[in-house]
């Protein structure tokens, strides 16, 4: 049983539109936290949990667990999946290091840019193609993996860059840091770069992935310091808040809309991670309305939600 919440996603500009948006909280059992980082089109998550001090990544395919570990790892943490249930992400070895790995069929391959200290991967296509960061002597900067080809990827300017999110089309999302200690967005469409920043969040804004419509999750952050989730729907940004939380991250997105991410009822630490389905239909509202309507909770419902098929077990 999965507990549901119904609230609203906030569209601004003009004339937005209220729509009912279904949350659904994901915990895996006996964890202190659980954040969910990717989402595929059969609706397989992948993320993190910790326990302790360690954390441990996890696939959930909506019903089940099953435990994503780098044999070599003193904590491993998954980040994306694709349709082939490929998995990415990064882990710490117990001399410190941060490598990246790709975990197919529970067999994990190491991924680390050549003269880099610290390496991990963040998003992955259903060609295998595979996006992240690194550090080297020079910095941080965000790489695509193609088949074992490594291509650099710098917004020029920047101090830092992070690749975070590809899509089929080859079409890769991240976010970059200013000399002014601000964070904005971009996509990188075949090597062309284009910046952009959620409207509310000018200052920080953080892409984290991007399906084969173009849509955009990430995370900004408020003039009021408050962290919220948004969708970018080819220019249109919308507001994502858990109800009732003090801080809210989107970090996946797949083909249906379905969104992932996680949140905190209180203080400024991820405790929880969420699904969340697409809107239902949306009611116009006045513009005035809109730039005050994030946050705005209606409604909490409880139902069932009966999964079937579980998948077998990765070690």
């Amino acid at each position: 049983m999965r507990t549901r919440i119904l609230s609203f996603l906030v569209i601004a500009g003009g004339f937005g539109a209220v729509a009912q948006a279904d949350f659904i909280p994901i915990n895996v059992p006996g964890a202190t936290t659980t954040t969910a980082y990717g989402i595929n089109n059969s609706g397989d998550i992948v993320g993190y949990d910790t326990v302790g001090a360690i954390s441990t990544g996890y696939l959930y395919n909506g019903s089940t667990f099953t435990k994503i570990s780098d044999p070599f790892a003193a904590d491993t943490y998954a980040s994306g999946i694709n349709n082939s249930e490929e998995v990415v992400g990064s882990y710490n070895t117990s001399g410190g290091a941060q490598l990246g790995f790709l975990e197919d069929a529970g067999i994990y391959t190491t991924i680390t840019v050549a003269g880099a200290t610290n390496t991990f991967a963040l998003g992955i296509n259903d060609s295998g193609a595979i996006v992240g960061g690194f550090t080297d002597a020079s910095g941080d900067h965000g790489f695509l993996d193609d088949g074992g080809v490594f291509t650099l990827i710098n917004v020029s300017g920047a101090i830092l860059t992070v690749a975070t999110g590809i899509n089929d089309s080859g079409e890769i999302v991240g976010d970059y840091e200013d000399a002014s200690g601000n964070f904005h967005g971009f996509v990188d469409n075949g090597g062309v770069i284009t910046t952009f920043n959620d409207p509310s969040g000018p200052t920080s804004t953080q892409p984290y992935s991007v399906n084969s419509a173009g849509n955009i999750v990430g995370t900004f952050t408020d003039v009021s310091a408050d962290v919220h989730g948004f969708l970018n729907d080819s220019g249109s940004y919308s507001s994502i808040n858990y109800p009732g939380a003090s801080l809210t991250n989107a970090f996946g997105l797949n083909d249906n809309g379905d969104i992932v991410g996680c949140y905190a009822t209180s203080g400024t630490t991820c405790v929880s991670a969420f699904e969340e389905t697409p809107a239902a239909a949306a009611v116009p509202e006045p513009s005035s309305l809109v730039l005050l309507g994030t946050g705005m909770l209606l409604l909490a419902v409880l139902a069932r939600r009966k999964v079937t098929a579980s998948k077998a077990t990765r070690s």
